[in-house]
């Protein structure tokens, strides 16, 4: 609590690894408030302790924030959550964070080689490229949105390793793949730490975070200065 407001994280997207992070600030405290699309999860995070909230487009009680996560990647017209409440965003003076999940996609192929967050943005597809103005546009804000560049997200259920086993026993293929849990439930990137958003919205402004190559890193985010 902070003027006599609550701490309380307005998730826009909250999923799987918003999800990791509200959990970490729920047992501080916080208040927060999560956007779904569907009935189902909305109830998982109800359930959770999150003040879930079905939301397709429209307005968001952005005057209850005192911080701001979204999750939500950008369609073919750009970043829908900006679309939709990008000047109410930019207006909200009281807000003291905001942030963005993005994904270290926007770096290219590197071949295997190594990436931070000063290595330039040559993203090789069309959802790197959307996501590159995406980025742009949060840090267009007022208030300049903190990027979190994630890698591929692990974690029970998820990866790679994940979607192999699954495939395999739904083809029924006797000692189908099987693989241990994939860092912790947080995925890649939040560990312990919850993304390190835990850390920067907590009173740490880190500019930017990225999250490439994690497993070589120890699965933690590299910061810049």
């Amino acid at each position: 609590r902070q003027g006599g407001r609550m701490n309380t994280l307005l998730s826009i997207g909250h999923g799987y690894s918003a999800r990791a992070l509200g959990r970490h600030l729920l047992a501080q405290g916080w208040r927060v408030i999560g956007t779904t699309r569907g009935a189902e999860t909305a109830a998982e995070l109800a359930a959770e302790g999150v003040e879930a909230r079905i939301w397709t487009g429209g307005p968001l009680p952005l005057d209850q924030a005192t911080h701001l996560l979204s999750s939500v990647a950008p369609d073919a017209a750009g970043d829908p959550v900006l679309r939709d409440l990008g000047e109410a965003i930019a207006a909200a003076g009281h807000l003291r964070w905001v942030g963005y999940l993005s994904t270290a996609g926007v770096y290219g192929d590197h071949a295997g080689g190594w990436v931070d967050e000063e290595t330039p943005c040559h993203p090789a597809t069309a959802r790197g490229q959307a996501r590159v103005g995406a980025e742009r546009d949060w840090r267009a804000l007022p208030q300049r949105a903190h990027l979190f560049r994630l890698a591929g997200i692990f974690g029970p259920g998820r990866g790679p390793l994940a979607q192999v086993r699954n495939v395999g026993g739904q083809r029924g293929q006797p000692g189908g793949a099987r693989s241990a849990a994939l860092g912790n439930e947080g995925g890649a990137g939040f560990h312990d730490n919850a993304l390190g958003a835990g850390e920067g919205i907590c009173g740490h402004r880190p500019p930017r975070y990225s999250l490439a190559q994690p497993k070589a890193r120890g699965m933690t985010p590299a910061r810049t200065p």
